[in-house]
């Protein structure tokens, strides 16, 4: 899985394909997520804990946001711009008509 994720950091650092590696990863992710669900977690069903329902809303929630990063890749910005944490936050000037 680390590799995946190292994967995908190339593919976004080097804006080559991100979108396909993003899909790789929520395949990869949900499928893990549903084997998890079906082998290892099964006895815990029977008695589920707040621990254990978290997990389960934590790995739901990563793999909608994979799904949400394969849908939202062709909005990278270029260059340098994909680094800055406050780029929804910069005003853009419009042109005034």
């Amino acid at each position: 899985m680390f590799t995946f994720m190292f994967i995908g950091f190339i593919a976004y650092k080097t804006e080559k394909y991100p979108a396909l590696f993003f899909l790789a990863m929520f395949t990869v992710g949900s499928i893990n997520f549903i084997a998890d669900m079906t082998i290892f977690y099964k006895d815990q069903f029977a008695n589920p804990t707040i621990g254990f329902n978290l997990l389960l809303v934590f790995r739901f929630f990563m793999c909608c946001l994979m799904f949400v990063s394969v849908r939202n890749a062709n909005r990278i910005p270029k260059g340098d711009d994909k680094w800055n944490p406050f780029l929804p936050f910069k005003r853009t000037s419009a042109p005034q008509t």
